[in-house]
């Protein structure tokens, strides 16, 4: 199962028991995926902390565990697709062009001038300019 493209980490769960007798399987399955293999246990497993040394996790409260593996997802989806992904379907298109525009230049950052005339796009207040005019003439330089 690990061994599949389709797949970033697989969550097996199970019983104190179970999860015991299979701790070998399970530490030398996930060493030779190279993919996450995270144990949610029921009770408190006494391999548990032998699989834990060996990299994968065992997580005993099964909301909690849940709510982390969740935010795993997320973050996988986020660094497959990149941060602008999101917008593109989003209320506002001209926020995914303005970023798409700069990565096609190369550009991972945007200068404080482009950064906030982003964040207007979306409503979101920002500091005034006029220090940064003031300054340097207009906002964006340094």
């Amino acid at each position: 199962m690990l061994a599949s493209d389709e797949l970033d980490f697989v969550i097996l769960f199970s019983v104190p028991n179970l999860i015991d007798k299979l701790a070998s399987s399970i530490i030398s399955t996930a060493r030779a995926s190279g993919k996450l293999l995270a144990v949610m246990v029921a009770g408190d497993a006494s391999r548990g902390s032998e699989i834990e040394k060996a990299g994968s996790p065992v997580i005993l409260d099964t909301g909690r565990g849940v709510r982390a593996l969740a935010s795993l997802t997320a973050w996988q989806e986020w660094k497959d697709t990149g941060p602008s992904a999101g917008l593109a379907g989003s209320r506002n298109p001209r926020a995914a062009a303005t970023i798409d525009d700069a990565r096609r230049r190369g550009e991972y950052t945007l200068d404080e001038a482009a950064g906030k005339a982003l964040l207007s796009l979306y409503g979101v207040a920002t500091a005034s300019d006029g220090l940064c005019r003031k300054r340097f003439g207009k906002c964006g330089q340094a």
